[in-house]
């Protein structure tokens, strides 16, 4: 999945490591607020 595909969040290296995750198919480790709503990611915490 290329970072442009992520449309809801909005800063750029929280897209990267986004996109990282979806593409290795692992879930993200964050409490930002704004990945944690991302449709496109699971994340935990």
């Amino acid at each position: 999945m290329a970072t442009s595909e992520i449309t809801d969040i909005p800063e750029l290296h929280d897209r990267i490591i986004a996109a990282t995750a979806v593409l290795l198919g692992l879930s993200l480790i964050s409490k930002d607020s704004v990945i944690g709503k991302s449709a496109f990611l699971e994340t935990i915490w």
